[in-house]
């Protein structure tokens, strides 16, 4: 049954004042499918915010995404509103749907709205991998097309909702949204695990881009729904990952092969996973997949195998490196970038290309057109060094 609530001044300054943040319980056997065919309550674990600013105040997901790691969950404490229009109207916050049923952005006034939903994990033991799945709709009128410059959702996880620890889900961005319904679905092995009786934090993110409210051009209208974290994968000892090996060393672009051997399992199908990011599904024997995708970085190789009722995680440790050979053997490294006159330039780095994080080496370096350089000495045996510029702020 579809339950409809009308949208009235008493319950509007029911769910303002509500503030009391409770978690989505996460058992042995996960969340189940939480469909939102009733308002979402802050106490049922769901609650939104935004980012001040306005229109375009984000170009590029970059930028973006370094306004989301100064987020602390605890102040995206705003009770969703409610809305009945279709396609979605536009709001500074998220709001519940009462004709979609279903979790609805579409910003206007703020730099971007924020959804979070807080899970608790309740299954009594240590959870190092799960799935995440939502189905993400777009919606905008028929004359019109979406206009943004980072479309659709960025969605990040965090198990301490602090800042500076928001990992982002990039199969959960979709490049080019359009007037369907997609089934999104990710895996997630959190550094160290998810602690038994701890919260885990979801994220979406939707930037409030230059396109206006009027034909041809529009911000598009994104809702989520059939929210479900599980099934909890379980380990079988004999379920490893056979390729590559750990500690393969592979050149940037090479086509590697995963493959796994699957034991006393007789499964339907096998999906592969580099850290977060989902590489392929293989769904007939001997289940290998052919990737070639991979930036340079390190990553630790997962194989996650479904049957008709349950899912299995491989369990032996592998890891491999792309494009990354040895370690740094010069002195001193010179960082070189165009310039303009009257601006100041940051300059950071990280070793690791998949660490989320990039960490300060020289701020606020004044523009000496046409180009500026700097120069960064390095002990012997240091890791190899990534670097960006960008505009100091």
């Amino acid at each position: 049954m579809k339950l409809v609530f009308p949208v009235t001044l008493g319950l509007l300054l029911f769910i303002t004042t509500f503030l009391c943040q409770a978690a989505i319980s996460v058992g042995s056997s996960g969340t189940g499918w939480i469909a939102f065919n009733a308002f979402p309550f802050v106490a049922d674990g769901w609650s939104s915010g935004f980012l001040p600013g306005g229109a375009g105040a984000f170009t590029n997901s970059t930028q973006f995404d370094q306004a989301v790691q100064t987020l602390n969950a605890t102040n995206i404490r705003t009770p969703l509103l409610i809305t009945g229009t279709v396609p979605p109207s536009t709001f500074g916050t998220n709001r519940w749907n009462s004709q979609l049923l279903a979790i609805q952005s579409r910003p206007t006034g703020v730099a971007a709205t924020l959804l979070l939903a807080i899970l608790r994990n309740d299954s009594g033991a240590a959870l190092n991998g799960f799935v995440l799945s939502y189905d993400f709709a777009t919606y905008v009128t028929p004359d019109s097309a979406i206009t943004e410059d980072i479309p659709g959702y960025r969605v990040f996880y965090s198990t301490t909702g602090a800042p500076d620890s928001w990992n982002f889900i990039p199969d959960f961005f979709v490049q080019q949204p359009d007037n369907t319904t997609n089934r999104l679905t990710a895996f997630l092995a959190p550094a160290g695990g998810w602690a038994p009786g701890s919260n885990l934090y979801i994220l979406w993110a939707d930037d409030n881009g230059p396109g206006s409210d009027t034909a041809p051009s529009r911000e598009g209208g994104y809702t989520i729904d059939n929210f479900e974290l599980g099934p909890i994968p379980t380990s079988n000892t004999t379920f490893r990952v056979t390729s590559p090996t750990n500690g393969q060393v592979f050149f940037a672009g090479s086509k590697v092969v995963f493959s796994a051997v699957l034991g006393s399992l007789n499964p339907v199908s096998v999906d592969f996973f580099a850290n977060a990011t989902f590489l392929g599904t293989a769904s007939t024997p001997p289940f290998a997949i052919t990737n070639s995708t991979l930036a340079p970085g390190y990553y630790k190789i997962t194989a996650v195998a479904h049957d008709s009722q349950n899912s299995f995680t491989s369990t032996n440790d592998v890891t491999i490196s792309i494009g990354i050979f040895g370690s740094i053997r010069v002195l001193q490294v010179e960082v070189c970038w165009n310039s303009m006159i009257g601006l100041s330039y940051d300059v950071e780095y990280k070793s690791d290309a998949t660490a989320p994080v990039w960490l300060p080496l020289r701020s606020f370096i004044a523009a000496t057109p046409p180009t500026n350089c700097i120069v960064d000495t390095l002990d012997p045996g240091q890791p190899r060094r990534l670097y960006r510029i960008l505009q100091s702020h």
